[in-house]
C-alpha cells in the first residue's frame, strides 16, 4: 500500500518566474478584478494617511524646539510658523505650544479617520476580489466538458476551493500590508528628508541594502509555498481514499498503515515549516540588531559630521523609530505573501486548464421557457472513454425513444449502460453520430434548456447534510409545501418524513448517513419529480429497495400524467419487467431490443 507523496517530476519544468514577479503578477491581477475606481480610491486613502502621518512628525520638530526655547531648527519652517505665530498673535511660548499641539491632535485625529475609511475600503476590495475568484473557478469547473472534470484528480480540484483560496484570502491581506506599510514609509521618508536631507540619504542607504537581503528570504519562502502546496494536495488525496475505505480498513484492522503514511507527510510539512519559522526567527534578531546600529550612526554622524540642530535630530530619531514599524510589517509581509502566492498561480494553472475545455453553452442558464419536445434519438453515436482499460462507451450506437415511453436498460458492469445516460443527458459529447431531441441537435444552446428538463436519480443519491426540505428544495427552489408532500408521496417517502422528529426540517446527516439506503434513494427520486422532468433518469435508483416497495414506486412513477419519458438502468429481472421495452448494451452495442412486461398491461 502506498499513498500519494509530492514527489520530483520527470516532466520538463517552466522556469521559475521568482517571488517578486509572482507578487507583482498577483497585484496586478487583484488591481484589475478592482477596477481603477476602487483601486484608485484605496490608493488615496493610503496616501492621504501616509501624508498626515508625515505631517504630524513634522510638527514635533518645531514643538520641541518651542518646548525647550532653542529656536526654530530648520530655517524654510521656522519663517512659515514664524508666519503663522504673527497671523495669530501668538508671542507667548505657552500659547504658541497649545497651538501646535492642537494641529497636531487635530492632524492624529484626522489620520485615523482616514484610516478606518481606509481599512473599510481595503477590507471590501479583498472580500469581492476572494469572493470573485472562487464563483470564477466554480463557474469553469461547471462550465468545462464533463469527460475533462471526470478525469481530474478530486484532491486538486478540492484544495483549489478550499485551501488554495483561503490562502488567496490571507495573500490579498498581506499585499494590502505591503501597500499600505510601502506608502507609509514613503511619508515617512518625505518627512525625513524635509527635517535633514543628507542624513535622511544615508538612513535610505542601510533600507536599500535590507531590501536586498530580503529578496533572498523571500524566495526561500516561495519555495516553501510551493512544497507545501504540493505536500497539502497530496494528504487531501489520501485523506479522501482514507475516508472513502474507512470502513473497510477499520473492519480488519488495516487503518495503521493509512494512519502512519499520513502522518509521514504531515511531519514532511511540519519539519519545512518549522526551518522556516527558525530563519524568520533569525532574519527578524539581525533586523533589530542593524536597526539599533543604523540609530546609533545617526547619531554620531549627525552631531559629530554634520552638526545636526539637537531638535532636528530628535525628530528625526523618532522618524526612524516610526518607520520600523511600517519596516518590520513590509519584511513579515512580504515574506508571508512570497510563501503564498504560489496557491494562486496553482489557482489560475487550474482555471486556464479548466478553459482549455470550456463548453460555451454548459453551466449557462436555460432561457425561460424554453422546452425541448418530441423523441430523443441515437443515430450512429460512438463514444469510447480515454484511457480506459476495455476502452468502455459506445460504438455505433442507434435507437429512438418516444416521448413517455419507459425504457429499461441493461447489461454487464461496463457494458456502457452509464455512458447511454450520460449522452442522453449531454455529460459527453458523441464522438461519432448524433443525439437529437425532437429533430434539434443536443449541443450549444440546445444543452441547458435539455437539463433543464431532466430528474437524474443515481444509485447512491447525494443528499447535503440538511433538513429533508432543504435537499428537496435544490431541485427547485420555488416549490412549495404541497408539491414537496406530493413528490413524497409518489416516491413512497411521505410516511417516512411524517414520522421524523421535526418532519420537513429533520437533518439527514452528512450525505444522508442517518438514513437507509432505501430511503435515501426514495428522497432522491422525491427530489427528481419535484422538478417535473420531461426525462426521468433512474440510473440503479432503485436497487436498496425491497421488490414490493420497488413495484409500488414504479406504478406510482407510472401513473404520473402526463408520464415522463423514463429510462431505468437495472440489473434485478423483476425491476425490468415493469418496463414498457428493454434494450441489452454488450461491450457498447445495442443486442436486443424487446418489449417489456409494462407494454403489455
Amino acid at each position: 500500500m502506498h499513498m500519494n507523496r509530492p514527489s520530483p517530476s520527470s516532466a520538463p519544468v517552466a522556469p521559475d518566474p521568482g517571488p517578486v514577479a509572482m507578487i507583482v503578477r498577483f497585484a496586478l491581477a487583484f488591481a484589475r478584478f478592482s477596477g481603477p475606481r476602487r483601486t484608485g480610491l484605496a490608493l488615496a486613502a493610503m496616501l492621504a494617511g501616509a501624508g498626515l502621518e508625515g505631517v504630524g512628525l513634522v510638527l514635533l520638530v518645531p514643538m520641541l524646539s518651542v518646548t525647550i526655547g532653542t529656536g526654530a531648527s530648520a530655517t524654510r519652517l521656522a519663517e512659515l510658523l514664524g508666519w503663522v505665530f504673527h497671523l495669530f498673535h501668538l508671542d507667548r511660548r505657552t500659547s504658541r505650544l497649545i497651538f501646535l499641539f492642537a494641529v497636531f491632535a487635530a492632524v492624529m485625529i484626522l489620520r485615523i479617520l482616514v484610516a478606518a475609511v481606509r481599512d473599510v475600503l481595503l477590507a471590501r476590495q479583498r472580500i469581492e476580489f476572494v469572493e470573485g475568484r472562487s464563483s470564477a473557478v466554480l463557474r469553469r469547473l461547471a462550465g468545462t466538458r464533463w469527460e475533462v472534470v471526470a478525469r481530474m484528480q478530486q484532491a486538486r480540484v478540492a484544495h483549489a476551493l478550499n485551501t488554495d483560496i483561503l490562502q488567496i484570502k490571507a495573500a490579498a491581506h498581506l499585499l494590502q500590508q505591503v501597500a499600505v506599510a510601502l506608502v507609509l514609509l514613503a511619508g515617512q521618508c518625505a518627512a525625513a528628508l524635509v527635517l535633514a536631507p543628507g542624513l535622511a540619504l544615508i538612513c535610505f542607504v542601510f533600507l536599500g541594502a535590507g531590501a536586498l537581503l530580503l529578496a533572498t528570504t523571500m524566495r526561500r519562502a516561495q519555495r516553501l509555498g510551493e512544497q507545501t502546496g504540493s505536500a497539502n494536495v497530496a494528504l487531501m488525496d489520501n485523506i479522501m481514499q482514507y475516508f472513502g475505505g474507512l470502513k473497510l480498513a477499520v473492519s480488519q484492522d488495516l487503518q495503521h498503515p493509512y494512519i502512519a503514511e499520513m502522518e509521514g507527510v504531515l511531519h514532511g510539512i511540519a519539519d519545512r515549516q518549522m526551518a522556516h519559522a527558525r530563519f524568520q526567527a533569525r532574519s527578524q534578531l539581525l533586523f533589530g540588531i542593524a536597526a539599533g546600529f543604523i540609530g546609533l550612526v545617526i547619531c554620531v554622524v549627525g552631531l559629530a559630521v554634520m552638526h545636526i540642530h539637537p531638535a532636528t535630530l530628535v525628530g528625526l530619531l523618532v522618524i526612524l523609530v516610526r518607520m520600523a514599524g511600517p519596516a518590520v510589517t513590509f519584511r513579515q509581509a512580504a515574506q508571508q505573501l512570497a510563501q503564498l502566492v504560489p496557491h494562486h498561480a496553482s489557482l489560475d494553472g487550474l482555471e486556464a486548464e479548466l478553459a482549455v475545455s470550456a463548453e460555451p453553452h454548459i453551466g449557462a442558464p436555460a432561457h425561460p421557457g424554453q422546452r425541448l419536445t418530441g423523441a430523443v434519438s441515437f443515430s450512429g453515436v460512438s463514444f469510447v472513454h480515454a484511457g480506459s482499460e476495455r476502452d468502455a462507451g459506445l460504438r455505433d450506437f442507434s435507437i429512438s425513444l418516444p416521448e413517455g415511453q419507459f425504457l429499461g436498460v441493461t447489461g454487464a458492469s461496463g457494458a456502457g449502460k452509464t455512458s447511454f445516460a450520460d449522452l442522453l443527458v449531454g455529460l459527453h459529447r458523441p464522438q461519432a453520430g448524433e443525439v437529437r431531441v425532437g429533430g434539434e441537435l443536443l449541443d450549444g444552446a440546445a444543452l441547458p434548456a435539455w437539463r433543464a428538463q431532466i430528474g437524474y436519480v443515481a444509485q447512491d443519491p447525494y443528499l447535503f447534510h440538511d433538513s429533508v426540505r432543504r435537499n428537496l428544495l435544490w431541485a427547485d427552489p420555488q416549490a412549495d409545501e404541497a408539491a414537496l408532500w406530493e413528490a413524497l408521496e409518489r416516491a413512497g417517502a411521505a410516511a417516512l418524513v411524517r414520522g421524523m422528529p421535526k418532519g420537513l426540517d429533520t437533518a439527514l446527516g452528512e450525505r444522508g448517513t442517518l438514513l437507509s439506503g432505501g430511503e435515501r434513494q426514495r428522497l432522491a427520486v422525491a427530489r427528481a419529480l419535484i422538478r417535473k422532468p420531461r426525462l426521468l433518469i433512474l440510473d440503479e435508483a432503485t436497487n436498496a429497495i425491497d421488490l414490493p416497495g420497488e413495484r409500488r414506486l414504479i406504478g406510482d412513477l407510472r401513473a404520473i400524467d402526463p408520464r415522463p419519458t423514463m429510462v431505468m438502468i437495472a440489473h434485478r429481472p423483476e425491476s425490468l419487467e415493469q418496463c414498457d421495452r428493454v434494450i441489452v448494451i454488450e461491450e457498447g452495442r445495442l443486442v436486443s431490443d424487446k418489449t417489456g412486461g409494462g407494454a403489455r398491461r
